[in-house]
């Protein structure tokens, strides 16, 4: 995770070899932190979208158990689904903790610039040696020339200190984002064959549901073939 032009790693020896002037460059190249923080946006969108399928299946399942429906079948519905509640709720929290790492990225990109000398600076710098090594007639700006270049030195170490923080900072926040989790499937052995039979994504939905209970209420189907909609519109969102 980098946010500035260049991806290489940040090791002591290589920041400190390279110029103050070169690490800025690296700083200014790029998109800049924009993308970084529409994808954290992203992903705090998508933790709520987790979040709330995962309440609304919640009351479906509390609905369910309070109904009507009992038996062998109304276990299995939903044992089958209550893995599943699971995995939205995980998922949800580890959407927001990806967030929370990229926003932790764009801050540490944001302080690194803060707290390095501008190209400007940096330029004034140079030119201005330049100036004073022309005109040192007889040493006359020796004392000048030497607070010049103890200015230029003290950015270098500053500059590669930065660096280094910032590239510790990017790699914190690449461990602590955590991997994708499959969703566990819902579909029991050979109900997938079935419901394809019957054609459709909805009638998919209402065959899984089949496949636990034929005695599943027409309500309690819709209720979850709204809400299989939601979901994959949600995460096609987020795997184009």
């Amino acid at each position: 995770m980098w946010i500035g032009g260049s991806q290489m790693s940040v090791t002591a020896l290589y920041a400190m070899a390279l110029p103050p002037e070169l690490h800025r460059l690296q700083l200014e190249s790029g998109v800049g932190p924009s993308p970084m923080l529409a994808a954290a946006g992203a992903y705090t969108a998508l933790s709520a979208e987790h979040a709330a399928a995962a309440t609304e299946l919640t009351a479906l399942l509390a609905q369910v158990q309070a109904d009507t429906w009992r038996g062998p079948s109304a276990g299995r519905y939903q044992a089958a689904h209550l893995p599943y509640v699971a995995w939205l709720e995980k998922t949800s929290a580890d959407c927001a903790q990806t967030a929370v790492a990229y926003e932790s990225a764009v801050a540490a990109y944001e302080l690194t610039l803060a707290t390095t000398p501008t190209s400007a600076e940096l330029i004034a710098n140079r030119t201005l040696r330049g100036v004073l090594i022309a005109t040192n007639f007889f040493g006359i700006n020796t004392i000048p020339i030497a607070v010049n270049e103890a200015w230029y030195a003290a950015q270098w170490i500053r500059t590669a200190l930065a660096m280094i923080a910032y590239g510790a900072a990017c790699d914190t926040a690449v461990l602590s984002a955590p991997p994708n989790t499959p969703a566990p499937m819902l579909l029991a052995p050979g109900a997938g064959e079935a419901a394809a039979a019957v054609g459709g994504a909805e009638a998919a939905a209402v065959g899984t549901l089949g496949a636990y209970s034929p005695s599943c209420s027409p309500r309690c189907s819709t209720s979850f073939g709204a809400l299989s909609r939601r979901l994959s519109a949600s995460l096609l969102q987020r795997f184009p």
